[in-house]
């Protein structure tokens, strides 16, 4: 008798091994897409301190702080085009505070300048913190401080 087909037990097996594989690759593309997301928010970064710097060779002014999400009107015409101060689940703005006296250590720097970024995915948080080559004024697991210099 040649019977085709498979019995109930091969078909549970096969289940079996897809779904341990299923649960090997899953986390794997989750760090995969994060480090993704999180290059694609340095290169944000990047972009914006570019657009401030070249303002600040046009006027000689840094942009005025912003909103969560916001592009400030000084940048929109600097930044590539469509450009977002968001990405998927991640957040920017663009901040300057007047510094009175300057830091202790810094006495003649008058402001300090840098972007927010936020994001509710810790993971992700953490994977944009490890590729960030430069300061950071502050951080919590959802939100950092990226000082430009």
């Amino acid at each position: 008798m040649n019977k085709r087909g498979f019995t109930l037990i091969e078909m549970a097996i096969v289940v079996l091994i897809l779904g341990i594989l299923a649960n090997i690759a899953i986390p794997f593309t989750q760090q995969v897409k994060h480090k993704a997301d999180a290059a694609r928010v340095i290169g944000d970064y990047k972009a914006i301190q570019a657009a401030v710097l070249g303002n600040f060779a046009e006027t000689q002014q840094l942009p005025n702080s912003s909103g969560w999400g916001q592009v400030p009107r000084e940048l929109a015409s600097l930044l590539p085009t469509g450009f977002d101060f968001t990405h998927g689940d991640v957040q920017y703005r663009w901040r300057l505070w007047r510094l009175v006296h300057g830091p202790s250590r810094l006495s003649s720097q008058q402001v300090l300048m840098g972007l927010q970024v936020t994001t509710s995915d810790r993971d992700l948080m953490k994977a944009i913190k490890g590729l960030y080559p430069g300061q950071l004024a502050f951080g919590t697991a959802t939100r950092v401080m990226f000082i430009m210099d």
